[in-house]
């Protein structure tokens, strides 16, 4: 999804003013522990007040109030200092999701480059197929040489396909996370594996596993899924599963940061469909309005859709795709993570 110019330039204005910003809290941070560490040795120990012979009872006030006015000041610069270094914190969290942000627009230009430099290679392929093709009909006795020719070009052309991560550093890392596992392989992506009715081969590559993280990618650039932590050992039932839940990656800004959902409903946690089903997979069941995420196999993947049930959102509204049946998302991309 492409991010428009004018949005990377104000999520540069925003990055230079936060850091701005930490630079000024960071003075002053510095100047208030150089005040508090001069009084802070002897504010520390505590003052016993004594009984002083013949002392008057407002001189005796006087001096109690004292004590007492000597430890409100520290007290006081300690509070100061600790509000200025919350600020902070609450600075720090900001860049560090803008630079998340920032990722994340070199995360898909990236996925265009790819895709650019993927249909040139293609192009340049087809050209040097032809080319080879004239020259072995030309001279059929150099036939040999002529392939072998085409197997070099082949392999060099193929040396220079820009090499494409499934996720951001930060969505990869934040997955780890949520599963206390590593991302190990890849088992389906809907990029080069089958996922339409009848030839899907969906349903094989993650029968027989656990761990599975299935991310979805929509064409309005929502990426969210679901994590099955139980054995798939078959398809058209539903799996029971304590440790399953749903998750949001990326929400186009309706969301602060990632979320994790855990499930509320572990009797019907994930549901895996057959090759000649028109479904895919579905995480969740409601009787009335089916699946928490509803994906369709490829041909009728524009009537997927999401329906908060069986998970817990935490009172969110729209927290997967954005919307809630009977709208639709468009599926671009489906990965499946096998945890380990």
């Amino acid at each position: 999804m492409t991010t428009k110019q004018d949005e990377r330039v104000t999520i540069l204005k925003e990055l230079d003013n936060v850091f701005n910003m930490v630079k000024v809290q960071k003075e002053e941070i510095i100047k208030s522990e150089k005040e508090y560490n001069e009084i802070s040795p002897k504010g520390l120990k505590e003052e016993v007040i004594n009984d002083i012979a013949n002392e008057s009872i407002s001189d005796r006030i006087s001096r109690i109030e004292g004590v007492y006015n000597r430890k409100e000041e520290i007290v006081r610069k300690n509070e100061t200092i600790r509000d200025q270094i919350k600020d902070v914190i609450s600075m720090l969290r900001t860049m560090i999701n803008i630079y998340h942000r920032l990722e994340e627009i070199r995360f898909n230009d990236g996925q265009i480059l790819s895709e650019h430099v993927d249909k040139i290679i293609s192009k340049v392929m087809e050209t040097e197929v032809k080319r080879i093709d004239k020259l072995i009909n030309e001279n059929p006795h150099r036939k040999y040489r002529y392939q072998g020719e085409l197997d070099r070009k082949a392999k060099e052309w193929e040396s220079r396909r820009v090499e494409e991560n499934f996720l951001p550093s930060h969505q990869m890392t934040q997955i780890e996370m949520w599963s206390r596992k590593k991302a190990g392989n890849v088992v389906f992506d809907s990029k080069t594996d089958e996922w339409d009715k009848d030839t899907s081969v969906f349903d094989k590559n993650i029968m027989y596993r656990e761990h599975l993280m299935i991310i979805i990618t929509d064409t309005e650039g929502n990426r969210f899924g679901g994590y099955i932590n139980s054995y798939i050992n078959g398809t058209g039932y539903w799996i029971n599963d304590p440790n399953a839940f749903v998750f949001s990656l990326e929400s186009k800004g309706r969301k602060r940061g990632m979320m994790k959902f855990d499930i509320k409903e572990p009797q019907d946690a994930f549901y895996l469909c057959n090759q000649s089903s028109d479904w895919l997979f579905g995480f969740g069941k409601d009787n009335e309005s089916g699946y928490d995420i509803g994906v369709y196999k490829e041909s009728n993947k524009a009537i997927s859709y999401c329906h908060q049930h069986s998970y817990d959102y935490n009172s969110l509204s729209n927290a997967l795709c954005g919307k809630q049946h009977p709208e639709h998302f468009i599926p671009k991309r489906i990965i499946v993570i096998e945890m380990n």
